[in-house]
C-alpha cells in the first residue's frame, strides 16, 4: 500500500510547478502539459488562490505558443543569450549533451520541469533584462531535442558551445572568439 504521505507530497510537488511556471507567466496549456492538471483546474486554482492584489498579477500569454525558432537566433544578442539559456538547461540535465541520446527524453514531467524551472531561474539571474521567456525556452528545449532545426556545438576555435541552426549556410559566429579579437594586444 502507498504511502499517504508519499502521495500527498507528489500532489505538493505538482502544485508547486504550478505556482513556479505561473511566475514565469507560462501559458495556461503548457503547465498542463508540464505537471498533469487539467486546465480547467489550473485556471480555478489561479483564480480562487491567485494574488488578490491587482500590482501583484502575473501577465500571462494567451493563445499559442511559439513555435519558430527564428526569434532565438536573431539579433546576434538573443542567439547568444539562447545559447546560455541551452547551456544553462544542459548543466541542468533537462537536455543531455550529447546528441543522439536526444530524442528519448521523458519530457514534460514534475522531475524535469523542476530542473527546467531551476535552470531558467539561473539564466534570469544572469541575464535579467534577457527577453527570452519561459515558452521561448519551452520551444528551444523542444527543438534540441528533436535534433532537426537546432543543435549545440562546440566552436572549432575556442569549444564553447554554439547554437546552430542547421538550415543555415555556414556557422554562426562565436562570441567568445569575437569578443577576445576585440580585445586590443598591448605591445
Amino acid at each position: 500500500m502507498r504511502d499517504p504521505e508519499d502521495r500527498y507530497m507528489g500532489q505538493r510537488r505538482i502544485l508547486d510547478l504550478a505556482w513556479r511556471f505561473r511566475r514565469h507567466e507560462a501559458r495556461t496549456h503548457t503547465i498542463a502539459r508540464w505537471t498533469g492538471l487539467k486546465e480547467r483546474g489550473i485556471r480555478t486554482l489561479f483564480r480562487k488562490y491567485g494574488p488578490s492584489s491587482p500590482s501583484t498579477h502575473v501577465r500571462r500569454p494567451r493563445g499559442k505558443s511559439p513555435y519558430k525558432v527564428e526569434p532565438l537566433l536573431c539579433p546576434p544578442r538573443r542567439r547568444f543569450e539562447a545559447t546560455r539559456l541551452a547551456q544553462a538547461l544542459l548543466e541542468a540535465g533537462v537536455i543531455p549533451l550529447n546528441s543522439h541520446e536526444r530524442g528519448k527524453l521523458k519530457l514534460p514531467d514534475i522531475e524535469g520541469g523542476e530542473l527546467f524551472c531551476s535552470a531558467f531561474e539561473a539564466f534570469k539571474r544572469e541575464f535579467p533584462m534577457s527577453e527570452l521567456t519561459i515558452e521561448r525556452a519551452f520551444l528551444l528545449v523542444k527543438e534540441l531535442n528533436r535534433n532537426v532545426e537546432l543543435a549545440l556545438r562546440p566552436c572549432s576555435h575556442c569549444g564553447a558551445l554554439l547554437l546552430i541552426d542547421r538550415f543555415s549556410v555556414g556557422p554562426p559566429p562565436c562570441e567568445n572568439c569575437s569578443s577576445s579579437s576585440r580585445i586590443p594586444s598591448t605591445p
